[in-house]
């Protein structure tokens, strides 16, 4: 297979994804992603914004109503693709997604769905998608976090029952539909996952001339089974069979792995350097973005970038008006099951529920011996969180109890 996106990782992954949304011309439109767009926008009005918008979906609101502006121009997103997302029920909040779909200036909401979601009232056009149960997966791919190495696939339990297409055709002839350009769509699974386009190309008029159902899967799925066999030095054929007999195809086991793929005394880390570093370049990235502060640690970065978010306890505004307790001010915290008590800085944000708390368990460190941690304060959660353990595998029961939160 060619080199792809899905091995990229770390700071490459990053960098690569950052720079193709937050560049104009990789769109038709001129303009950068709206993620990136706004921001930018944010930032430049001293506001709250996300440090990497590459997958966020800040800003899709902002670009929808129009006031998303880049170079003095709005955005007014008009149309829409839901792709395997119910965001009605599953993103936050209902209202927020809601209040996009029925926008006036949204002409076209389009959804690729296998059920009647909560979502699928706002769409104008659903595209009904194969079930798991009749999905031939369009590729191979790694086992999973298993240590060693393996490929699998999933395979269909029954025919389709209905009609309906799978994804990647329903994208390949939206392409068609829209641009005529197939060939620069085929280029771009291949700079995805690897499939060579041209390969992919012929496959793929050999499974629309038998007719196939969702011909373009089923051409992606053979390339793959090819380019995987050449690599492993084996055919199709015994990858197919191996894959229904036991489920994976192992290729190696872990200690074989480490004996050439160690790192980094066998091959690079995953750094510019391609060493361990200790430095962090993502967020030196960020420091270059405008976020001010040492870079010693990730930590440090962390905690100078977004100080009262990360080091803060949080609390809706609901609960904190109703006790009297605003951003910055100091709390007690007692639990009402140990007695343990703590102290902690408020921070109040609608990102969390009324009947909750919430804080990150990295700070608090008491020795001031660990200069570059200690001066950042915040609260410990191990002076909150009782020592009471779970049965089945022994893990802490963090969260079965309840806070008393007080202004000091």
């Amino acid at each position: 297979m060619q080199t792809q996106l899905a091995t990229k990782a770390g700071l490459d992954f990053a960098h690569l994804v950052i720079g193709a949304v937050s560049k104009g011309e990789n769109f038709p439109h001129g303009k950068p992603g709206w993620a990136w767009a706004y921001a930018q926008q944010q930032k430049a009005a001293g506001k709250p914004w996300v440090a990497l918008p590459v997958m966020a979906d800040e800003g899709l609101k902002e670009s929808v109503e129009g006031s998303l502006l880049w170079k003095g121009e709005p955005y007014k997103t008009r149309a829409m693709i839901i792709n395997a997302a119910n965001p009605i029920r599953h993103y936050y909040s209902d209202s927020h997604w809601k209040a996009i779909m029925t926008h006036d200036n949204v002409e076209l909401v389009v959804g690729i769905d296998v059920l009647p979601s909560d979502t699928t009232p706002y769409m104008d056009v659903i595209l009904p998608n194969s079930t798991y149960l009749e999905r031939n997966e369009p590729t191979l791919y790694g086992n999973g976090v298993n240590q060693d190495l393996a490929v699998t696939t999933r395979y269909a339990a029954i025919e389709s029952l209905y009609d309906t297409w799978e994804t990647p055709d329903i994208l390949l002839k939206f392409t068609e539909i829209i641009s005529g350009k197939t060939d620069e769509f085929l280029k771009g699974i291949q700079g995805l996952v690897g499939l060579p386009a041209e390969a992919v190309k012929k496959e793929l008029a050999k499974q629309q001339q038998a007719g196939t159902k969702s011909p373009f899967s089923a051409a992606c799925r053979t390339v793959s089974f090819a380019e995987t066999a050449k690599r492993l030095h084996t055919t199709p054929e015994n990858i197919d069979k191996v894959l229904r007999e036991k489920g994976i195809y192992h290729e190696q086991s872990w200690p074989d792995i480490l004996k050439h793929a160690a790192v980094p005394y066998q091959m690079p880390a995953v750094t510019p350097s391609g060493r361990i570093e200790f430095f962090s370049g993502l967020f030196d990235s960020l420091r270059g973005m405008g976020v001010e502060g040492p870079q010693f640690s990730v930590l440090a970065a962390i905690n100078v970038f977004k100080g009262d978010i990360y080091k803060g306890v949080w609390l809706h505004p609901d609960r904190a008006n109703a006790l009297g307790i605003a951003s910055g001010d100091t709390i007690n915290l007692t639990n009402t099951l140990s007695g343990q008590q703590a102290q902690g800085v408020a921070y109040v944000t609608r990102k969390i529920r009324r009947d909750s708390a919430f804080l990150h368990s990295s700070f608090g460190v008491e020795n001031q011996q660990l200069t570059r941690s200690f001066a950042y304060g915040g609260t410990a959660t191990n002076k909150l969180i009782p020592h009471t353990v779970e049965p089945v595998v022994a893990g802490f029961r963090s969260q079965e109890f309840t806070l008393k939160i007080a202004k000091a």
